[in-house]
């Protein structure tokens, strides 16, 4: 007689059940006994306090855990004129300061993923080259240097005073923007 090399496998026409021997006798499932973690062996890892109050409380509930506080209160004596001065100040990869309308869209493009478009995009490097200028801009001058062309002509002619308008026998002075 012939001795079977290999077992008869089990029918899967029998339903769960017949899968379930097969994987058993294939090594895809374990038995559950042998893979139970001993209580012992996690003893320091159970919640030290833990009430059953906890889990009645769902996450559903209207008023939340913040309102059924039951630890120590107590008022705090020294901190009674403490007036807290928050200032909240968002940032922008490039380090500029931004507004509150700025920042809600940055984080939010940030959120969703998607940037903002182009138009936007140039519309906002065009304001940031505008205050570029102005920070490099004279506050004293226009931005032609008006003011300056003015002094160097009193300094040439040396007087007080410039003549702006009048006849051409009057004029003496003429103030020209010459290139540096």
């Amino acid at each position: 007689m012939e001795a079977a090399i290999l077992d008869a496998e089990p029918s899967l026409g029998h339903g769960v059940g017949g899968a379930l021997k097969l994987a058993m006798s294939k090594g895809y499932l374990q038995k559950e006994d042998s893979n139970r973690p001993s209580a012992s062996r996690f003893a320091h890892l159970q919640a030290q306090n833990y009430s059953i109050e906890d889990k009645t409380y769902g996450d559903d509930d209207k008023f939340g855990r913040r309102d059924r506080f039951n630890g120590p209160t107590s008022d705090f004596k020294e901190k009674e004129g403490f007036k807290p001065n928050v200032k909240l100040e968002y940032i922008d990869d490039d380090g500029h300061v931004l507004s509150a309308k700025e920042a809600f869209r940055y984080l939010s493009h940030k959120f969703h993923g998607k940037g903002p478009g182009k138009n936007k995009v140039e519309k906002r490097m065009k304001k940031a080259e505008q205050e570029v200028l102005m920070k490099r801009m004279s506050s004293t001058d226009t931005p032609l240097g008006t003011l300056n062309l003015l002094q160097a002509k009193q300094k040439e002619t040396q007087s007080p005073y410039i003549v702006l308008s009048g006849s051409k026998q009057m004029q003496t002075t003429s103030i020209a923007k010459t290139k540096h």
